[in-house]
């Protein structure tokens, strides 16, 4: 998402230079107007939701990495082993 937002943001600040026909410094104070509209415009729900599936972490569908974790019932070990999740 944070390489999406400075995308949009460099975007918004090249819109400003434009309006402004690049003859006026860019202060503290210019800087949030641009910033909120880039914010906006990338922080939401679908970015979000799918920022979080491209790193294999579903939040709203917890089998897709308990299959990652779970071994073929042919390597399931037997006694004390089978407490530990995963091999180490």
């Amino acid at each position: 998402l944070f390489g999406l937002l400075a995308t949009y943001y460099l975007a918004e600040l090249n819109r400003w230079i434009i309006k402004h026909h690049g003859l006026i410094h860019f202060f503290k104070r210019d800087f949030y107007p641009c910033f909120k509209k880039a914010w906006q415009a990338v922080f939401k729900e679908l970015n979000i939701q799918s920022s979080w599936t491209k790193t294999g972490l579903n939040l709203f569908n917890p089998s897709i990495m308990l299959n990652k974790l779970r071994r073929p019932q042919s390597e399931q070990p037997s006694g004390a082993e089978e407490l530990l999740p995963i091999k180490i």
